[in-house]
């Protein structure tokens, strides 16, 4: 079981690097559209298919770590086909395959993106990781619900990720971005949070309404907390494209670990004490984090040009 978990998880982390290198690509051959469609896939339609079939009694309950995690793939493995339209584009031409220069441009490939490869590996377990310690640590039923939990608290993230970035990233990473692009995209960012947050506290109620039982604290704590990680996380974006323009790779790599290693040991220990509860605290803590050292990072970097 554990040899079978392991090859979902490489493939889980497979597709999910290859969906986020989609829907950059799509933003950069100016189909926002298809970007939102590949980033909603990869972080949130496959969280919402799991409730709509278990009350379409299709589903079972509780719902097993295996059954989230197989939807998690499929969902992914669908953000990565959202890039079809543009396959061509990177597909090489027959004529001018040869084997050596192939393997030279993979090596060169790969010499200058193991810094991205780390950061977004970093980013992933911040964002997914509480549903792994909860699996390990309490049970896959608890991974379950706190995947449920979490795909309702994260609607100001999808939002953020899926919507409001790809709109803004072509003047975010120009060059000729000014402060006032980035003011105007933390204020945007803002007012995301704050609507999206409410629709997640709406969700929560319907949840209710319609289960007609109302979760345990430790999951309407978990609720909370999950809600500020994902806030925190679409906050620190900002800071991220003002690293990403400046070339500062390092830093974006360096404070992802940080906010990756906080949360796997924070959340480790909370889990152990609070269960379910302590698992998003962790998540709550990788995201301070991932916010506070990013922003350093970027108000250093702009001190410096200055």
């Amino acid at each position: 079981m554990k040899s079978y978990h392991h090859k979902l998880y490489t493939h889980l982390l497979i597709l999910e690097h290859i969906g986020l290198e989609t829907s950059r690509n799509l933003v950069n051959e100016r189909l926002p559209a298809l970007s939102v469609l590949s980033v909603a896939l990869r972080t949130g339609a496959w969280g919402v298919a799991v409730p709509v079939l278990y009350f379409a009694g299709l589903v079972a309950a509780p719902w097993t770590f295996q059954t989230v995690l197989c939807f998690w793939i499929v969902g992914s493995a669908a953000a990565a086909l959202a890039g079809a339209p543009i396959w061509a584009l990177f597909r090489p031409q027959r004529r001018d395959l040869r084997v050596r220069r192939g393997i030279g441009l993979l090596k060169l490939v790969l010499d200058r993106s193991w810094t991205w490869i780390i950061y977004c590996v970093s980013l992933r377990v911040i964002e997914t990781g509480g549903r792994f310690v909860c699996a390990w640590m309490i049970s896959e039923a608890a991974a379950g619900r706190f995947t449920f939990v979490s795909m309702l608290a994260s609607l100001s993230y999808i939002a953020q990720k899926g919507v409001i970035e790809p709109i803004y990233y072509p003047r975010l990473s120009a060059l000729n971005a000014t402060e006032e692009t980035y003011r105007e995209f933390r204020r945007i960012n803002l007012i995301v949070i704050i609507g999206a947050t409410l629709c997640s506290v709406l969700g929560m109620v319907a949840s209710v309404a319609l289960n007609g039982v109302v979760p345990p604290d430790s999951e309407l704590v978990s609720f909370g907390l999950l809600c500020g990680a994902f806030a925190f996380l679409a906050l620190a974006q900002p800071a991220h494209y003002q690293l990403y323009r400046a070339h500062k790779d390092r830093p974006i790599m360096t404070t992802a670990i940080a906010g990756c290693v906080a949360m796997v040991v924070s959340a480790v220990i909370a889990t152990w004490l609070w269960g379910i509860a302590g698992a998003s605290a962790g998540m709550l803590i990788g995201s301070i984090v991932l916010f506070v050292l990013k922003g350093r990072a970027a108000r250093k970097t702009a001190s410096i040009q200055a």
